[in-house]
Formats: structure tokens, sequence, C-alpha cells
């Protein structure tokens, strides 16, 4: 080795361990000695924060229907929707980084009715269609007078995007097990077969219904990554696993809606023989683990 390349490992050695080297000057004590050394360092946790933010749709509303298009003896109305109606959007803002506390990023979704009783989607939970049906009473104008009830077809995009370290994944969800997922229990299909097939069909109907589309959500991953990534390494179907991960970053997105073409249908306890309104709130709830 010459001179040069002795001074240069001389460097790369001091360099490495914080300018310290056999060389330098130490404190020196005769005699018998009692000394320590100690040895510390310090862990940073990267910080998870909530980034969801949720919408609901606009009003849906019927109005000047002629009693001549009800079925059933003037008990049955069948409204089908003309366009795709949103009735909750979710998205996040930015991408976070995951907790394995959870810490509150990991929204949970809930439905009631005008009087707070709790509404459970029926979903179809096959050919993987994210369908399903949500039943409503109806009351009369005042909120209270019992008129029957209404069901809705409704369509659901659960999405669930992942970077790691060298890769990254779009993902349709599904739950499994109620209270400890990303999106609840209810608020989405309880199997695979009954999710939309892919992360991209489902954030393309969400985005439909006013949400960030995937490739707003890879940016997000690759904005807090500092990843460059330009395609999605894996499209897929998956289980609703929270953003739990602190080796990991998230983003998402939520839409539940009616499809264009799929009914409203109202089911009237007694034929309709006056001018009569209606209506059925769908009321939705988002806290977080």
């Amino acid at each position: 080795m010459n001179m040069n390349q002795s001074l240069l490992v001389a460097a790369l050695a001091a360099a490495t361990f914080g300018g310290a080297s056999s060389a330098m000057a130490l404190t020196f004590t005769d005699g018998g000695f009692t000394g320590s050394v100690d040895i510390s360092g310090t862990v940073d946790v990267p910080v998870s924060t909530n980034q969801w933010q949720w919408a609901t749709g606009d009003a849906i509303s019927f109005a000047s229907i002629p009693v001549t298009r009800m079925t059933n003896s003037y008990k049955t109305l069948t409204l089908p929707a003309t366009a795709n109606l949103p009735l909750l959007v979710g998205q996040t803002k930015a991408a976070t980084i995951g907790n394995a506390g959870n810490v509150g990023i990991n929204p949970q979704i809930a439905f009631t009715d005008a009087a707070g009783a709790t509404v459970t989607p029926v979903w179809e939970n096959t050919d993987n269609t994210g369908k399903g049906t949500i039943t409503l009473p109806v009351t009369a104008a005042d909120g209270t007078t019992a008129l029957g009830n209404m069901t809705m077809t409704v369509k659901v995009g659960a999405v669930r995007a992942v970077v790691t370290t060298v890769n990254n994944f779009l993902e349709s969800t599904h739950t499994t097990n109620t209270g400890v997922e990303l999106y609840g229990g209810v608020a989405q299909p309880s199997a695979a077969a009954g999710a939309l097939a892919t992360g991209s069909i489902s954030a393309t109907w969400n985005a439909a219904l006013g949400a960030k589309t995937d490739t707003d959500l890879r940016d997000q991953l690759n904005t807090a990554s500092g990843l460059s990534l330009t395609t999605w390494g894996s499209d897929s179907s998956t289980a609703a696993f929270g953003f739990n991960a602190p080796s990991e970053y998230y983003s998402g997105t939520y839409g539940l809606g009616i499809a264009q073409g799929d009914n409203i249908t109202v089911h009237f306890t007694n034929p309709v023989t006056v001018n009569t309104t209606w209506k059925a709130p769908l009321k939705m709830t988002v806290t977080y683990l």
C-alpha cells in the first residue's frame, strides 16, 4: 500500500467513527484505573398522520313522479339511477407511514337510519360486483309517519395503496373481521368474491364518484417515500388490513354509491292515493382505530 492509499484509509476510518481514531489524544491515568465508555443512540419513529377526508353526495330527489309509474296496486315505486350517484366518498390527501399501534389512522364506517338504528348493507359476495343492498325505513315529510321501506342497490370500491422500500401495491379490499380493519366490518363485502376484482377497478369506480385516481394515490406514495415508481407492482384484491406497518407508506380511497341503471325501490305499506312526499335518510359516521 502506498502512502496516499494509507492516508485515504485513515481518513475514511476517522469519518466512519465520528472522527475518533487510535491516533487521537487520550487522557491517561497512571496506575490503577476505573472508567467507562457510554454507548448510546437515538431511534426515531416516523409520525403517522391521519390524512383521510370524507364527503357525502348531493341529496337524491325524485320530484313529481306520477303515480301511474307505480306497480303492485300503487304500492311499489321503482326508480332507476340515471347517473352514478355518490353516497359516501373518502380519500387520503397525502400518504402516511404506518403505525403498529394504529394511532387513529384506520377509518371505521357505520351506517344508521333517521332514527339512529343501525343499518347493515347486505353484500352479494359473488362475481366481484362490489354490490349489495341497503334497506331503510320510509317516512312522510314529517320524519315520523311510517310509510314503508326503501331498498337500493349500492356499489362499493375500497382501495388500499401501499409502498415498501422497493415496490408498491394497489389493492381492492374486503373485510374479514369486524372492528380491526380498514373501513370497518360492514362497509365493504366480507369475501374476496364480493369485492371489485382489482385495485384499479375499485379506484376507477371511486374516481367516478369524485375520489382521487389511482395515479394520484401513487403520487402520494412517491412523495412520502421519496421513490419514483411509475407503475403498480401489483394490482389485486386483499383482506382490508390496516395502515399498520411502520416500514410502509399508505394511501387509499373509498367509494359507496349507486351505479347508473341500478334501482332505488320504495315499498309503500298502503296504496298511494293522494300526493305523497316520502323520505329515507341514510346517515354515515366515520371513526378511527
